[in-house]
């Protein structure tokens, strides 16, 4: 449930009306009960908790240039056994804090601090909202966008939920790219990137660097497509990684209009390390993908 108040925050004399001037609170209020069985494929090996959000925001438009965001997130996994995961369990945080320059939706904006991130269909980098704990990074993206063109360049370092204490920006695990979206044709769109994954863990340095491309259009009889595939180079510690993977979707629309029933067929794939003992590294890494929807839990 989400709640969005709308008020003007102008001071006395301003021009009533400039709807740039915006002050919006929001308020989500997020319960789930879960239980497990066997998980693992391990007898005994039981569960059943229920999982409880709860966020609150403050938005500011003081012009039609500038943007101010801030909000709290109060994350708990009440009835859970110990230790509760950091994607169940994060009491009273800081969910978003950032500031944002440039007009929406047309030329430049710079936006800076605590935020989501999500590309494409978020195969690859998304918030995964189905867990308790969404993602966070600790960003700066600068955007560029037009009628039918969309740039995007960040730096960023994950953000690692700390139940003890206020998250703290942490740069042992960085994320840094380059992402376009351009509409072809009416419905069509190409998106290629370039993205740079460096963490640092006991195993030592991971530098990888992931370039693909994602496809998604109409086709004729009412059917529709989506492709994405992504190869991936760099090192895992003292080994080479050579890696890839690929999604081919297509569907049918089964009457008129967006409302219409959809039917997919999905295939998706992606390397794996056939021979551990070859010194290469082969399996394909998913960065930070949101796949609750597509691969269930």
């Amino acid at each position: 449930m989400a709640i969005w108040l709308p008020a003007d925050a102008q001071s006395p004399g301003a021009d009533p009306g400039n709807s740039n001037r915006r002050l919006r609170f929001s308020a989500e209020l997020r319960g789930r009960a879960e239980g497990f069985a066997a998980l693992g494929f391990e007898p005994g090996n039981d569960d059943a908790y229920y999982l409880h959000r709860m966020r609150l925001g403050l938005h500011w438009e003081p012009t039609a240039w500038l943007r101010l965001a801030a909000g709290v997130q109060d994350a708990r996994a009440p009835g859970r056994r110990r230790p509760v995961p950091f994607s169940a369990a994060n009491p009273l945080d800081l969910y978003e804090a950032y500031v944002e320059a440039g007009r929406n939706g047309e030329g430049w904006t710079l936006r800076a601090g605590r935020q989501e991130l999500s590309f494409g269909a978020a195969r690859l980098i998304g918030p995964a909202e189905w867990s308790n704990v969404s993602r966070l990074f600790d960003a700066c993206r600068i955007s560029y966008q037009r009628a039918k063109v969309r740039l995007d360049g960040f730096v960023s370092a994950l953000v690692r939920p700390d139940p003890q204490r206020i998250d703290r920006f942490r740069d042992e695990t960085q994320l840094h790219g380059l992402y376009a979206a351009l509409e072809a044709r009416p419905g069509r769109v190409v998106e290629p990137y370039l993205l740079w994954k460096r963490a640092r863990s006991e195993n030592g340095t991971q530098s990888i660097w992931t370039t693909g491309i994602r496809l998604v259009g109409p086709l004729p009889r009412r059917l529709d497509y989506e492709v994405e595939t992504a190869v991936q180079a760099g090192r895992l510690g003292a080994q080479p990684v050579r890696s890839w993977a690929g999604s081919w979707t297509l569907g049918r629309r089964l009457g008129s209009g967006e409302r219409a029933p959809r039917l997919s067929f999905e295939y998706d794939y992606a390397t794996g390390d056939r021979n551990p003992q070859d010194g290469v590294w082969g399996t394909f890494d998913q960065l930070f993908p949101t796949n609750h929807s597509r691969f269930g839990i």
